[in-house]
């Protein structure tokens, strides 16, 4: 993976495969988290500036660990 330019697309990046590994569509994260698809898209795409709270909602929604999300390398989530 190539290096990201900042943490919000390293997490949008991050989100991303962990829904597609999930066999999750974004409507689906969306209701998890009890946020709108579309804001899950910005996410994704790095265009959105996500809170605390609101990876909190997305952490707890999908059942995963922060670091999933922080992972530099997806690979190194499960370390």
């Amino acid at each position: 993976m190539s290096p990201r330019n900042n943490v919000y697309e390293q997490i949008g990046h991050n989100l991303r495969k962990i829904r597609q590994q999930m066999g999750f569509m974004q409507i689906d994260v969306a209701a998890a988290a009890n946020l709108n698809r579309t804001y899950i898209s910005r996410i994704e795409n790095g265009k959105a500036r996500i809170t605390l709270s609101l990876l909190k909602r997305l952490v707890s929604g999908l059942e995963i660990s922060s670091n999933e999300l922080f992972a530099e390398d997806q690979n190194e989530a499960s370390n």
